[in-house]
């Protein structure tokens, strides 16, 4: 990087001479000549001119209070009515869903013992045959020995 010499400035930035133009719109701005307002004062206060200024008050006399009341009374209860309504709904929702999967786990279980019921119905089954080929084995001894004899 260059260095400056004595007395010479430093370069400013695009961005730097921007802020600067920003500077002078602010002062420009809190200057009496400016506005008709005097230079300290600040845009909007006071008179109710311009944003932030002084509002006017809600009301009226008793009569308009309690319409609003009632209406304020009549929207809180819409309010409650469908939060209620909802709390119900989804209420509904999970009791049905809850029923539903306890149903699925029923069919799984009648699945499951049928299952087992088959299972050992064919074991019985497989020890029968196996019992009666036994018998049979030893009917044969008997009936050789009994030959032999």
């Amino acid at each position: 990087m260059r260095r400056r010499k004595r007395g010479e400035e430093k370069k400013r930035t695009r961005s730097w001479r921007k802020e600067g133009k920003r500077g002078e719109r602010k002062r420009k701005r809190r200057n009496s000549s400016w506005r008709e307002k005097g230079g300290g004062e600040r845009k909007g206060r006071g008179d109710g001119e311009g944003r932030g200024g002084v509002r006017e008050r809600k009301g009226g006399g008793e009569e308009e209070s309690g319409k609003r009341k009632e209406e304020e009374a009549e929207q809180t209860e819409k309010k409650t009515k469908t939060k209620k309504k909802k709390k119900k709904k989804k209420k509904k929702k999970k009791k049905k869903k809850k029923k539903k999967e306890q149903e699925e786990e029923e069919e799984e279980q009648e699945e499951e013992e049928e299952e087992q019921e088959g299972e050992k119905k064919e074991e019985g089954k497989e020890k029968e045959k196996e019992e009666k080929k036994e018998e049979g084995e030893k009917k044969e001894k008997e009936e050789e020995k009994e030959e032999v004899e």
